[in-house]
């Protein structure tokens, strides 16, 4: 269809505006085509086909029915398919839409003069598989399926149709009257039905457990009889050799079900084994591996659950596999399959360790991992001694792609079989020496493992202190255990720790010298002592270029700032030098800087006389750059409940190169608001700042007073309409309770009343909204002192009000 082909040509050429263009134009031009009476059978079958290509492409067409049941009809095979595939393309788009063709379908299904017919049928009802469509066709479909007389493509797909069926609905039907007949089509001597049978008995089997089951999976365990060992399936079916694989493997799952075996059917399954260890012995060839592979995967599954059956011979396919380890790559594949799989095969491999290294070394199937995740797969207590060994010195030399593999898998199995400490601290710090930066991944193990060290520790410090001093080349994670070891414990003098860390500084990646940054934090807060050496080293590291560890940099520096800050509370985080910890103070420095890009920067000192209701602003703009700026305009976008005013003097608007200019903007506040004023400056040049100015809210709703009882059950009547909370980490500087006691009375919160000291506040309070109506606020503050979180949540009857509240608290609380 030349038209079909055009317009998916003409479509996929255009961008996304042309594509509906295009869609939409075609769209119009079917239905004209639709609307007349009498169109000839090419017109309707290439309309119907572009009405299946749009309705695939996402547009929604709802027309075209009446001739889509009119091509069914035809005599031509290419028009009832295209048919066909418009009715299931529009029964899946649209499940809701009623569209009666079950008439067409039996039709169809008896219609013996073009078998095709009920072939498309069949697919069409496999496709759509509805209840309801299942419970009108279920009789006549097992009808077809089990009639001898038809061809047999037929009945395959009447087979596959009532698997699809039953795995949809379960219908009680297809069990009672196709799952007794199932099992001669098991061992029918066409292959086709014998496999579409099996994949309708292994449906069967999974959903239902019944004595029809137990029928079907003896029947299986024929079959499997008649095909292995008395060889009564056609040559012709045969694989490489190999008699019916799939169909093997089918009736090998059908088995995977069954619980109970008689003495007579072990000992077929004995047979069976057997027969297949001949066949796997009886040549050597790929296609047949992979075949035998498939059906040793569902026959093992099998076996296991025997226990009377003999699973030693299994050991010859190992020993045939690892003879030609070496000369085919696929021997492999085939041996990590089984042993991943099936660990119990791992004591098969004590003869094959050595060719295992000797190929993941030198490399026989380049590109290939199958025989280092292979060997270390099979690596035991008994032999990982040999492993390392021979591994651990091939780091240095293995392709970087599996460098950082490699060190993990080594690492992991030395964690994992050794019991002598020293052997494994040395091996895990070799592997860290031997990998650099592809050791990243392994840090964390290691320094675990020297802490556990508890009689070496000390001597371990000493040995990496020597190791990283002034030693460039040192590798990043090497000097990230070491900073994470002095973080926690330091064994040796505080000044030595600092200086080892800071002088190792500059020659690492970002992320360890962010672990350097925390470990001088948190050292430092154990011994006061070299506090000011630390501020030292950390103010000259203010210049790095990376934003990751300046932000770790600004963070310990306001933790260091903070006077009386308790040391046991600092250090709850154990993972803190893993962790970017965000925290809400930064640099005094950078307190009221609101803009800083382009060469301008802006700082506003703002102050609130909370008797009037006003706020003023000096914006204090300085020009960083070489030539003079003039300041053109100065906006303000504010909430509703303030107004601004402020002008810029023409005589007096032009800020200095290397100076800076005052503005002064005065806020009037009229009511409760959530949103900071936004200011906009316009300079020469065309350049635009656009900032926030921080008009602290003091004053944002009035009090409320509750009981503890009002304000439980206040609260348990809010909380089904929105709950919203946030959780901080702080550094506090003083009792948090009371002085969350305090800014909550500051903002006019009124604090509930309530026995004991349990690191809770409630408190309550209202506020008017711009249209004037009141909303009434309910916060929980929430203070875990051992992991140093600030929970604040707040309850109101309203989703946005909530949004608002929270906003409003965020503000006023210095915390937060």
């Amino acid at each position: 269809m030349r038209g079909l082909k055009n317009l998916i040509l003409e479509y996929d050429a255009l961008d996304k505006v042309g594509k509906r263009v295009r869609a939409e134009t075609e769209i119009s031009k079917l239905k004209k085509v639709f609307s007349k009476d009498n169109i000839r059978k090419y017109i309707k079958k290439k309309s119907i086909a572009k009405i299946c290509f749009l309705v695939l492409t996402g547009y929604e067409i709802r027309f075209g029915f009446k001739q889509t049941l009119e091509l069914v009809e035809e005599k031509s095979y290419e028009c009832r398919r295209i048919a066909w595939m418009m009715i299931v393309i529009y029964l899946n788009t649209y499940p809701e839409c009623k569209l009666d063709f079950v008439p067409n379908l039996k039709k169809n299904l008896l219609n013996n003069t073009f078998p095709e017919s009920a072939n498309l049928a069949l697919l069409a009802i496999a496709s759509i598989c509805t209840p309801q469509l299942v419970n009108s066709m279920a009789s006549t479909i097992v009808d077809i399926a089990f009639q001898t007389i038809l061809d047999d493509s037929t009945r395959k797909i009447a087979l596959l149709t009532l698997s699809c069926m039953y795995q949809t609905s379960q219908q009680l039907y297809i069990i009672e009257h196709a799952g007794p007949r199932i099992a001669p089509l098991m061992k029918s001597r066409s292959v086709g039905v014998a496999l579409s049978s099996s994949v309708l008995a292994l449906t069967i089997v999974k959903l239902n457990d019944s004595s029809i089951t137990d029928n079907i999976q003896t029947a299986a365990l024929e079959a499997i009889v008649s095909i292995l060992l008395n060889n009564e399936f056609k040559k012709e079916y045969d694989y490489k050799g190999f008699p019916s694989p799939f169909l093997l493997s089918n009736l090998f799952r059908i088995l995977s079900y069954r619980r109970i075996y008689e003495d007579a059917e072990i000992e077929k399954m004995d047979a069976i084994v057997n027969k297949l260890l001949d066949l796997f012995s009886a040549s050597f060839h790929q296609n047949k591996f992979n075949s035998l592979l498939m059906i040793f995967n569902d026959a093992f599954k099998v076996f296991v659950k025997i226990p009377d059956l003999k699973l030693e011979p299994y050991k010859r396919i190992i020993t045939t596999l690892g003879l030609h380890l070496t000369s085919y790559s696929f021997c492999l594949e085939c041996l990590f399959f089984l042993v991943e799989t099936h660990p119990c095969f791992v004591t098969y491999f004590s003869d094959f360790i050595t060719s295992l290294i000797k190929i993941s070394k030198e490399g026989y199937h380049p590109l290939d991992s199958n025989a280092l995740n292979l060997l270390f797969l099979v690596t035991t207590r008994e032999n990982y001694q040999k492993v390392s060994a021979e591994m651990i010195p091939y780091i240095q030399t293995c392709p970087e792609s599996i460098r950082e593999s490699i060190c993990k898998k080594i690492a992991t199995i030395i964690q994992s079989f050794s019991s002598d400490k020293k052997y494994a601290r040395e091996n895990l710090l070799k592997i860290v020496e031997y990998g650099g930066q592809y050791s990243e991944c392994i840090w964390g193990m290691v320094a675990q493992a020297l802490l556990d060290d508890k009689e070496n520790y000390k001597s371990v410090v000493e040995e990496l202190i020597k190791l990283s001093k002034f030693n460039p080349r040192v590798p990043g994670p090497m000097t990230k255990i070491l900073s994470h070891i002095l973080g926690i414990s330091c064994p040796i003098s505080p000044s030595d720790a600092v200086n080892s860390l800071a002088h190792n500084f500059v020659f690492h990646r970002p992320s360890t010298q962010s672990s350097i940054v925390s470990s001088l934090t948190k050292i430092t807060m154990q011994y006061p002592s070299v506090r000011t050496a630390v501020i030292g080293y950390l103010n000259g590291w203010l210049n790095t270029s990376y934003t990751t560890v300046l932000q770790r940099i600004k963070e310990s520096l306001a933790v260091l700032t903070l006077n009386n800050v308790p040391q046991l509370k600092l250090s709850a985080p154990s993972h803190y030098v893993d962790t970017t910890i965000n925290f809400r103070k930064d640099l005094p420095k950078a307190e009221n800087i609101v803009f800083d890009d382009q060469g301008i920067e802006i700082c506003a000192d703002t102050k609130i006389d909370v008797n009037n209701s006003t706020a003023v602003s000096n914006l204090v703009v300085k020009n960083r750059l070489p030539k003079d700026l003039k300041i053109k305009k100065c906006d303000s976008i504010c909430d509703k409940h303030i107004t601004a005013e402020g002008a810029i003097s023409k005589n007096d608007n032009v800020v200095r190169s290397g100076s800076f200019l005052v503005v002064r903007i005065n806020f009037h506040i009229k009511g409760p608001f959530s949103t900071n004023p936004q200011m906009e400056m316009r300079f020469s040049g065309k350049k635009v700042c656009r900032f926030q100015v921080p008009v602290s809210i003091v004053s944002f709703c009035w009090p409320f007073d509750l009981t503890m009882n009002q304000f439980g059950d206040n609260w348990g009547k809010t909380k089904s309409k929105k709950l919203t909370a946030v959780s901080y980490l702080i550094v506090p500087d003083g009792d948090v309770i009371t002085s969350i006691k305090e800014m909550s009375k500051k903002v006019n919160l009124s604090v509930v009343k309530r026995e004991g000291d349990d690191g809770i506040v409630c408190a309550s309070g209202y506020y008017k909204t711009s249209k004037g109506r009141t909303i009434g606020i309910l916060a929980k503050f929430s203070f875990n002192e051992n992991e140093m979180t600030l929970k604040c949540e707040v309850h109101t009857v309203k989703k946005k009000a909530t949004s608002v509240a929270m906003t409003m608290i965020k503000k006023a609380f210095s915390y937060m």
